[in-house]
């Protein structure tokens, strides 16, 4: 049975798209602490280590959840968008049966979700914005 031949670049190319992204900032991290360490010395190094550790937990700490946020987001405006389509293509039926204020009601709670979701989604982009602007320009 003759064997087949193997294809290079299927084998190699998703590991090339990976490798620079993960490699390239630890090895420039590493570099740059050697050559700070070696021109000012140990307390510099260990600084700028405190400072990016310090950073990079106190960002985790207040960091939204933005998948969560943005899913909730796409679910109320479906919702909303899925409420706002049934009383355009039912509006005929719901008037003739006197369901203006009930159909009014349900579009207003489904409208009230979404904009209430938008004030939270904003104000947590606004506070992670503020510490994050306050951690680069310390």
């Amino acid at each position: 049975m003759p064997s087949r031949p193997v294809r290079v670049d299927a084998v190699c190319s998703p590991t090339r798209n990976d490798s620079p992204g993960q490699f390239r900032p630890i090895t420039k991290l590493l570099y740059f602490t050697v050559r700070i360490d070696r021109l000012l010395g140990h307390s510099f190094a260990a600084g700028i280590w405190a400072y990016l550790l310090i950073s990079v937990f106190s960002l985790r700490a207040v960091m939204p959840d933005f998948r969560m946020l943005w899913r909730r987001l796409s679910r109320l405006e479906a919702k909303f968008k899925k409420v706002h389509v049934r009383v355009k293509t039912c509006a005929e039926s719901i008037a003739f049966f006197n369901g203006g204020e009930r159909e009014r009601q349900t579009i207003d709670k489904a409208f009230s979700d979404l904009m209430e979701h938008e004030w939270d989604r904003h104000w947590a982009n606004f506070r992670f914005g503020i510490v994050g602007e306050c951690s680069c320009h310390l």
